[in-house]
């Protein structure tokens, strides 16, 4: 929805008032975040039973990524509206590169933790990108 919606903006002032307004949505991932993760043991015994009560841990890694996700979701929509298709070439390879090779080198040892926190870092490593790209096309204006 975010990105058919930010595909019709046509100037970097109306993308910069969507970032602006894009902030609420940030704030209201910080603060689902804040709340659900302490909530993944319940949550989990609630809707699957404590025969999966174990797998907390990785419910909890795998919920920061989705709060992370919505935080990149604005970013990401400011290259619809710019039509820079390569953004999201780039975006999926690092993802696909940071995931397989934390994977590969990690899950061995560390089991599914491992596989669950290389998609965090993936993330970071996306938002990081996304906040430099973003910045970078509007300024160049």
């Amino acid at each position: 929805v975010i990105n058919s919606r930010v595909a019709r903006y046509q100037n970097k002032q109306t993308l910069r008032d969507f970032l602006q307004k894009s902030r609420i949505l940030i704030v209201l991932s910080i603060v689902l975040s804040i709340v659900v993760i302490p909530l993944s043991e319940l949550l989990i015994k609630y809707t699957l039973g404590s025969d999966y009560v174990a797998a907390t841990g990785i419910l909890k890694l795998l919920l920061t990524n989705v709060f992370l996700t919505i935080i990149v979701l604005p970013l990401a929509g400011i290259f619809y509206a710019i039509d820079q298709p390569n953004y999201f070439s780039r975006v999926g390879l690092m993802r696909v590169v940071i995931i397989f090779g934390l994977s590969v080198w990690l899950l061995p040892q560390f089991g599914a933790p491992a596989a669950a926190a290389s998609r965090i870092v993936a993330t970071v490593a996306v938002l990081i990108y996304s906040l430099v790209a973003v910045k970078k096309e509007l300024k160049s204006s």
